[in-house]
């Protein structure tokens, strides 16, 4: 998804139980999680982003400038 201009990556977890996702993004990129102010996430060098998405719940990542 954008926001404007700005990738988000939109993640929903339907299950009782939380799930951790990796994801195969650009290394070194950032995302601020729109619905946990101060948490971030950088894509590791191997151009993984593993995160964890609690469950019953999902996370909106918004990407930001390095």
């Amino acid at each position: 998804r954008t926001l404007g201009t700005t990738p988000a990556l939109v993640l929903l977890n339907n299950d009782r139980k939380p799930r951790t996702l990796r994801l195969t993004l650009p290394a070194g990129q950032r995302w601020n999680d729109a619905l946990a102010p101060g948490v971030t996430a950088t894509v590791n060098a191997q151009s993984e982003l593993t995160l964890t998405v609690p469950p019953l719940f999902g996370r909106v990542l918004i990407h930001t400038a390095k």
